[in-house]
């Protein structure tokens, strides 16, 4: 129940914001300086830009890993590049504090639109407490704005480098057919503009006088998900005792959130992986991430009746070949296959009876 009242939280607060009149005209000011953007980059800013890419590249996918080529992810758009170059290459503050930047300075129709709204939405994201914002317009499917300014600002979600991502999916194709109430939530993904990390958004449609003008959309960090699932990583506090965990698994049969485990006891759940007969590359991905999450499947019996649509209550072996007690059921949000899993080691479930069997038998001895 609470991670499904959660997650509709957050889009009933989605669509809120889409219904705002300053959302909606910093929209519309901020598409029509993007429009107007026809001062291309000089070779060595394009060059900078580049520079800036393949050093990202290198510093966030692990060693052994093939990262994307810069061509891959590079915006091809003049617009794109000139806006990337202002607002992050050129950006005074580092990498994660770029959205203190109100103005860039270089006297476009933009920035002019950029330095009145900027402030308000980024006041309203720190208020969210979740991740980046973004403003898409309706035209182009562009994200003509982005609060923490990464590398999908300006970029085209129907031609750009993002166009197979889950965002795209989400503003382009399951947009166009829900309510004017309706916000959407897709599937987390790693995400490239977020270092890779699993990912998720929720959009809702952005309308003038009933017509579509753009989407809001904003990222769902997936540290978010762990939080409600480990309550912060107090387990034994909310009574799951020294073994018991939950976590969510998706329609691939694998993690949404991190085993707890994994979290609590890194080299004992890798030892663990491998005894378990997981591929060597299950291990050598979670260590090299630093997260079970899109990695470590989890093909039990429990998460195969509660994908099915049933509630699993039952002893079993979970996804590190250990008994446990568990229950699985699938979560009510739509646009989601995700079944929830709930479950204590055997020996802590029965320790309880164990102990009480053993009281009796003193008892019955002493009674004798």
């Amino acid at each position: 129940d609470r991670l499904e009242r959660g997650i509709d939280g957050i889009g009933d607060i989605v669509v809120s914001l889409s219904y705002g009149t300053g959302v909606a005209q910093a929209l519309e000011d901020l598409d029509a300086g993007y429009r107007a953007l026809d001062e291309p980059l000089s070779d060595a800013q394009v060059e900078e830009l580049r520079s800036g890419y393949a050093a990202g590249l290198a510093d966030i996918v692990p060693p052994g890993y093939e990262a994307p080529s810069v061509d891959e992810v590079f915006p091809q758009s003049a617009a794109a590049q000139y806006l990337q170059y202002q607002y992050l290459a050129a950006n005074p503050f580092p990498l994660g504090e770029r959205s203190g930047l109100d103005d860039a300075g270089d006297g476009s129709q933009y920035s002019e639109a950029h330095a009145v709204h900027h402030p308000f939405l980024r006041s309203v994201a720190a208020a969210l407490n979740l991740g980046d914002m973004l403003l898409i317009d309706a035209a182009a499917s562009t994200v003509v704005y982005s609060v923490d300014k990464r590398a999908d600002l300006g970029t085209s979600l129907v031609s750009g480098p993002y166009r197979d991502s889950a965002l795209a999916e989400a503003v382009i194709e399951r947009l166009q057919t829900a309510a004017a109430d309706e916000a959407v939530v897709v599937d987390f993904e790693p995400y490239w503009p977020a270092r890779f990390a699993p990912t998720s958004f929720m959009a809702a449609a952005i309308r003038d006088e009933g017509r579509i003008t753009g989407a809001i959309a904003v990222e769902i960090p997936n540290e978010r998900l762990v939080a409600l699932t480990t309550a912060g990583e107090d387990w034994e506090g909310t009574g799951l005792g020294e073994t018991g965990e939950v976590y969510i698994v998706g329609e691939d049969g694998r993690m949404r959130t991190d085993s707890r485990l994994w979290l609590e006891d890194p080299d004992r759940y890798l030892e663990l992986v491998n005894e378990a007969g997981y591929d060597a590359e299950i291990a050598k991905a979670v260590e090299a991430f630093g997260t079970t999450v899109l990695i470590q499947p989890v093909d039990t019996e429990a998460t195969k009746a509660a994908l099915a649509g049933d509630t699993f209550v039952d002893t079993t072996t979970n996804y590190l070949d250990q008994g446990t007690l568990t229950v699985a059921d699938s979560l009510d949000i739509k646009g989601l296959q995700w079944v929830a899993v709930s479950e204590v080691s055997l020996d802590e479930a029965h320790a309880p009876l164990r102990r009480h069997m053993i009281t009796l038998l003193v008892l019955l001895v002493i009674l004798v």
